[in-house]
């Protein structure tokens, strides 16, 4: 289940130009601790906008669109978890950058 929206995708894209030009307002070289942290939260920020969203649903005959919602939903539970952390963090970043 993909969704195709011209929305989803410039949402998509945004995500990813954020983590991007977090990368990039950080110095090159001769990173501080804190610097160095961020940067890895950063990156692993910037590698989880490229990684496609996509909830792939597998059943057998018979499976009920309720067996099909029980199936997903840690999945989900966990994208609205990374979804609010990732917020939370962009938040952060305009702040700081916005300064």
């Amino acid at each position: 289940m993909t969704s195709d929206s011209p929305s989803e995708k410039r949402l998509e894209e945004l995500r990813e130009e954020a983590w991007q030009k977090a990368l990039e307002s950080l110095p090159k070289e001769n990173l501080s601790p804190a610097e160095c942290k961020q940067k890895e939260q950063y990156e692993a920020g910037l590698k989880a906008a490229r990684e496609p969203r996509v909830i792939t649903i597998s059943g057998g005959a018979g499976s009920m669109p309720w067996d099909c919602a029980k199936a997903i939903k840690p999945e989900l539970i966990n994208r609205r978890h990374e979804m609010i952390s990732s917020s939370v963090s962009n938040s952060m970043l305009y702040y700081i950058i916005s300064k």
